[in-house]
């Protein structure tokens, strides 16, 4: 990672068009100062809670309040054990809570984190919430859901399209909170390299959106504008479960708003380690030189050499505190034997013209029904959306008439939400 390089950094979450409310929770936590980024990272986290009323909501917020804290509070011990041991305690006190009251009996929450750091990009995983990277015109699945459709295909029981129909998609086989220890998956780390975007997201994401949308909509948008697209998407197919995501764009050479600095302080711990080696070699020398001017001038010689061993150990101490300043804040190396990492899944994302064709055959689709079903839509605004897009697809500008068709189902989107508000107020007068 370059010190110029920038993050654009969003996450919403949405209701869905089912639900009464959101159990889903997430957290961005930017590292405060370069010290704590080479240190820490930055850390990302989406949790989908499970269970009655709102112990779901509760589970996932425990997860996403625990899980960064008691990782900082972890400095003293490896990032990945650091990770793992946060998500480990995030569970224990969200089992203990479900224990200690019948109403909280049940209570449960998948997590998905990723940690942004020096070293790479690391995810901590349990559940069926995911972890996207998105690079070189392919989306990779990074994590591994937990769900009897997924084990029963690495089992080799049943092909992932066998499982797509005949296995509920809901069913998942390890979360955090129903039993007292739980297994996490540590992927990674996995290389960042300038362009990457990561995307985590919970089921109500992926279960209505294919990666490729996915993966197109957040390489090629605003991370912000990306985030409502997708919401909007999955609404407009039925939104039948909470919604919630976090894209996270490196390096991102389009000038999209909402950047960070990946550092923000000018004193990197390189130069901290040089200084203290500057430091340490020059009172080293001075000591001696000190010794030798003793020795020759006839300056208390014995107490000359005994000030300057004195420097000379100082000396060695500053040397020695660069050396582990150093080695602390490089990035680990590569373990040439083991193998390279992968992702679990992968699909090409490219925005091309049979990618645009089925964006804009899909708001027909939804205009058809909008008209149908009265929805209070802006057609004046909607007809400028598409017309604009028509003229990007002709200028071979792709990603202009992306932008274009997304204010377009923006404009649904809403209109649809209203309509359902609408409609269960009429229901709840009655």
């Amino acid at each position: 990672m370059k010190w110029e390089e920038l993050l654009d950094v969003a996450g919403l979450t949405d209701v869905g068009m089912r639900r009464s409310n959101n159990q889903d929770s997430f957290r961005l936590l930017m590292a405060p100062s370069a010290d704590q980024w080479h240190r820490r990272g930055h850390v990302f986290l989406v949790a989908d809670g499970m269970g009655a009323h709102a112990v779901g909501e509760l589970a996932s917020k425990m997860a996403v309040d625990t899980i960064p804290h008691t990782y900082h509070k972890l400095a003293n011990i490896p990032y990945q054990q650091a990770i793992a041991k946060a998500v480990q305690d995030a569970n224990s006190l969200i089992y203990n809570r479900g224990k200690a009251n019948q109403e909280f009996k049940g209570m449960g929450t998948t997590s998905t984190t990723l940690v942004l750091l020096p070293q790479g990009a690391v995810i901590a995983h349990v559940g069926d919430s995911r972890a996207y990277r998105v690079r070189n015109g392919q989306v990779e699945q990074l994590s591994f859901d937990h769900s009897l459709a997924w084990e029963l295909v690495r089992r080799r029981q049943l092909t992932l399209e066998q499982a797509r129909t005949m296995v509920p998609s809901n069913v998942i086989t390890r979360s955090l909170g129903p039993d007292p220890e739980v297994q996490v998956d540590i992927e990674g780390p996995h290389s960042v390299e300038p362009g990457d975007v990561f995307v985590l997201c919970s089921d109500g994401l992926s279960g209505q959106v294919t990666d490729p949308e996915i993966g197109a909509l957040a390489r090629h948008l605003p991370a912000l504008e990306a985030c409502q697209a997708l919401i909007d998407m999955a609404n407009l197919r039925g939104g039948p479960d909470n919604i919630t995501l976090i894209i996270v764009r490196v390096g991102d050479e389009s000038g999209a708003n909402n950047n960070r600095s990946l550092e923000t302080s000018s004193a990197p711990p390189g130069n901290r380690s040089a200084r203290c080696m500057i430091l340490g070699i020059g009172l080293v020398l001075a000591s001696l030189l000190m010794g030798i001017v003793g020795q020759f001038t006839g300056l208390k010689p014995a107490a000359m050499w005994s000030s300057a061993a004195v420097g000379i150990l100082l000396g060695l101490a500053a040397m020695t505190a660069g050396l582990l300043i150093k080695r602390w804040n490089e990035p680990a190396l590569p373990d040439e034997s083991a193998p390279p990492l992968t992702a679990y899944r992968h699909a090409p994302c490219a925005v091309d013209k049979p990618f645009l064709d089925r964006f804009i055959a899909r708001l027909q689709q939804l205009r058809t029904a909008a008209v149908e079903k009265a929805w209070n839509v802006d057609w004046t605004e909607f007809f400028a959306h598409r017309n604009t897009a028509d003229k990007h697809v002709e200028a071979d500008n792709p990603t202009a008439a992306l932008h274009e068709l997304c204010e377009a189902q923006r404009l649904l989107a809403a209109a649809q939400k209203r309509f359902q508000e609408q409609t269960q107020e009429l229901l709840g007068g009655k």
